[in-house]
């Protein structure tokens, strides 16, 4: 944790930083991925399009 309650995933040398992060409590977050809360329930920064491409992927199985 960096003190601020958020636990950052450390970047490997030549990665791009990250276009957009979303924060929230680990229930608002996880909610968020089974799609039972929206963008508007989290804090976002960056590009909020990278959060609306996630909604809408559909995986392979």
């Amino acid at each position: 944790m960096d003190g601020t309650g958020a636990w950052p995933a450390p970047l490997t040398d030549g990665s791009a930083p990250a276009s957009a992060s979303a924060t929230g409590t680990a229930e608002q977050l996880l909610l968020f991925v089974w799609g039972r809360r929206t963008l508007s329930d989290l804090k976002i920064e960056g590009d909020q399009q990278v959060f609306e491409q996630l909604i809408a992927w559909e995986p392979e199985e």
